[in-house]
C-alpha cells in the first residue's frame, strides 16, 4: 500500500445527507407559494452598524504603524465619525432591502444592496437552525438565525429577529426539517413530533447521573411554541419545541478554576505581558502604544476572559430532538445536537485537571461548515467529571463503556519517534467504535462509531519506514477531533485499515438513515 493511500468507507445508506434527490422529502405539505415577505425587526441597522465600526476601527489600530505621524487623535476622531455615518447607512440599506419568507418547501432569503441576491434553502436539507444572541443584539431585545444545509454549506443567517420571533422560526424550520409539522391539523402535544409518551407534559425531573456529579441540575428548560399565526405567516401547532429536562449546569465557580488550572491561559498571558512590557518601556507615543497593545490584550482575551464568556451558563438539557445546549455571557446560543449527527468524540484532561478529575468533551458534528462553526459547536462539555462527562457521552454513543476496552500499545521502538510518552500511545476496538489514546500533558482518547468513519489511509514517513511503524487515520467530518492511531507496527497497520473498512461497511447498514424525531419506519414517533 503506497504512503498515505486512503480506503475509502461504504457508500452512505440511503437517505443520508449527500443521497441527492432520492432522499426522501420529510418538509410535510407544502406552504402557499403566495405566503407574504417578512423583514427583519426594524432594530436590525443598529445592531448591525456597531460590527461594522469595530471592523473599521480594528482595522486602524492594525495600520497604526504605517500612518503613527498622520494619524492624530483629531483626525482619528474625524475618520471615526465617517466610519459611523457610513456604518450605520449601510445597515439600514441592507435591512430595507432584506425580506424572507417560507414557500414551497424551502425558506427564501433575499439580500443585497448592490448586487440583488436570492437564497433558496431547502428545509429537508437543514442540519440545524442555531439561536445567536450577540451582546449588542440582546441589549436590543434581538437574535440572530443561523442555519447549516447538508453537505456543510452554511448560509447567511437571518440577523436580526425579536428574540421571540427567533425561537418561534427557529421551532418551525426544526418541526418541517423533521417532517412533523403539516399545514392541516395543529399539534396536540410534544408526542406529536416524535417524543415519548410521557412528553407531552413538561418534565419534572432530570434524566438519572452518576452519584457525585455536582454539576447536575434538576430543573426544566421552557417549552416554547408558535402561535397559531407562526413566524411564516402560516397556521401551525401551538407546542412544536418539545420540552427538555436539563442534564448539565456547569457551575461558574468550576468554570473559572478550570481556565486557572489550564496552561494556555497563563501562556497567552506570559506571551502578551513578553511583547506588552518592552513596548510601554520603549514607546514614545501613548496613542500609538494603546492601539499597538490592542493584539496582544485580545489573545489574552482570547485564552482567558473570552473562553469565559464563551462557556458562561452552560447548560446541556435533553430533549427528543437531540440535546440542547445553551452558553454564553456577551454572545448567548442556543443550538441542538441530534445525536446521529455527532460523528466523532474527543476526552481530554489537561495535566492540572488531573487531581480534580476533570475532563472536558468535543465532538465532531455533521452539517457546521467552517473553522468558526466548527470551534462554536464542537464544545459538548467545556469542564465536567469524568463520570458525569462519560454519563452525557453516552447519550451520543450508546453503550460505551471505556473500562471494558482492550488497550494496545504500541511496539516498543516507537520510543526512538516519541521519547517521553511512547508507552501513553494505545488504541482499542469495540463492537460499535475505533478509540486511540495519546498524550503527556493532556491526556487525550478519540474515538469514532463505526458507522460515522468516512474512509481511512495509512501512512508512512520516512523515519517510520526505517523503524517498520506506520500511521492509521480514521477521517470523520471536519472539526476539532481527530481519530489517528500513531506508530504502529506497519504490518498491523495495514490488518487495521482492512479490518475497519469491513467494520465500516457493517456499521452503516445497520446505522440506517438518520431521523431526527422520525422512527426508522417512517412514521413519526
Amino acid at each position: 500500500m503506497p504512503d498515505g493511500e486512503g480506503v475509502p468507507a461504504q457508500e452512505p445508506a440511503p437517505g443520508e445527507p449527500g443521497d441527492g434527490p432520492g432522499r426522501e422529502d420529510r418538509t410535510g405539505p407544502e406552504t402557499p407559494a403566495d405566503t407574504p415577505f417578512r423583514r427583519l425587526h426594524p432594530l436590525t441597522p443598529l445592531a448591525r452598524g456597531w460590527g461594522l465600526l469595530a471592523g473599521g476601527i480594528a482595522a486602524l489600530a492594525t495600520n497604526v504603524r504605517d500612518v503613527e505621524e498622520w494619524l492624530t487623535p483629531g483626525r482619528a476622531g474625524v475618520i471615526l465619525g465617517v466610519l459611523l455615518v457610513v456604518a450605520f447607512a449601510y445597515g439600514y440599506l441592507s435591512w430595507r432591502f432584506t425580506r424572507y419568507r417560507i414557500a414551497e418547501g424551502e425558506l427564501r432569503l433575499d439580500t443585497g444592496v448592490v448586487f440583488r441576491r436570492t437564497r433558496h434553502v431547502r428545509i429537508d436539507r437543514l442540519q440545524a437552525v442555531d439561536v445567536v444572541r450577540p451582546l449588542v443584539a440582546r441589549l436590543l431585545g434581538l437574535a440572530a438565525l443561523r442555519m447549516e444545509v447538508a453537505g456543510g454549506g452554511s448560509e447567511a443567517p437571518l440577523a436580526y429577529l425579536s428574540e421571540d420571533d427567533a425561537m418561534a422560526l427557529r421551532a418551525e424550520l426544526l418541526a418541517r426539517a423533521a417532517g412533523v409539522l403539516g399545514l392541516a391539523a395543529p399539534l396536540e402535544s410534544a408526542a406529536a413530533v416524535g417524543g415519548p409518551p410521557s412528553a407531552a407534559a413538561p418534565p419534572t425531573g432530570t434524566v438519572a447521573a452518576p452519584a457525585g456529579a455536582s454539576a447536575v441540575g434538576s430543573a426544566a428548560g421552557p417549552a416554547v411554541g408558535v402561535s397559531a399565526a407562526g413566524a411564516s405567516g402560516v397556521g401551525v401547532g401551538p407546542a412544536l419545541q418539545a420540552p427538555e429536562g436539563r442534564l448539565v449546569e456547569v457551575p461558574t465557580r468550576e468554570l473559572v478554576i478550570s481556565l486557572l488550572l489550564n496552561l494556555g491561559t497563563w501562556g497567552a498571558v506570559v506571551g502578551a505581558a513578553a511583547v506588552a512590557v518592552p513596548l510601554v518601556v520603549i514607546g514614545d507615543s501613548p496613542f500609538a502604544i494603546v492601539l499597538t497593545l490592542v493584539p496582544a490584550i485580545s489573545w489574552v482575551w482570547a485564552a482567558s476572559f473570552g473562553a469565559f464568556s464563551r462557556h458562561f451558563g452552560f447548560t446541556l438539557s435533553e430533549s427528543p430532538d437531540g440535546l440542547r445546549i445553551r452558553h454564553g455571557l456577551l454572545e448567548n446560543r442556543h443550538q441542538t445536537v441530534p445525536p446521529g449527527r455527532v460523528q466523532a468524540v474527543e476526552i481530554s484532561q489537561p495535566v492540572l485537571w488531573r487531581r480534580r478529575d476533570w475532563v472536558r468533551v468535543r465532538v465532531n458534528v455533521a452539517g457546521y461548515a467552517g473553522a468558526e462553526a466548527a470551534e462554536q459547536t464542537s464544545i459538548l462539555l467545556p469542564v465536567a467529571p469524568r463520570a458525569l462527562a462519560l454519563h452525557v457521552i453516552r447519550r451520543v454513543v450508546p453503550g460505551l463503556d471505556l473500562d471494558a476496552v482492550v488497550w494496545h500499545p504500541v511496539p516498543r521502538r516507537a520510543r526512538w519517534l516519541r521519547p517521553w510518552w511512547w508507552r501513553g500511545l494505545h488504541h482499542g476496538v469495540t463492537e460499535d467504535v475505533f478509540l486511540t489514546r495519546y498524550g503527556l500533558l493532556n491526556r487525550t482518547t478519540a474515538l469514532i462509531p463505526h458507522a460515522k468513519v468516512q474512509s481511512m489511509a495509512w501512512s508512512q514517513g520516512p523515519l517510520q519506514r526505517r523503524l517498520g511503524l506506520a500511521s492509521v487515520r480514521l477521517h470523520s467530518t471536519d472539526g476539532p477531533v481527530g481519530v489517528v492511531a500513531d506508530h504502529r507496527d506497519a504490518g498491523t497497520a495495514r490488518r487495521m485499515v482492512l479490518e475497519q473498512a469491513e467494520r465500516s461497511r457493517i456499521g452503516r447498514r445497520q446505522d440506517g438513515p438518520e431521523r431526527w424525531m422520525t422512527a426508522p419506519g417512517g412514521g413519526a414517533g
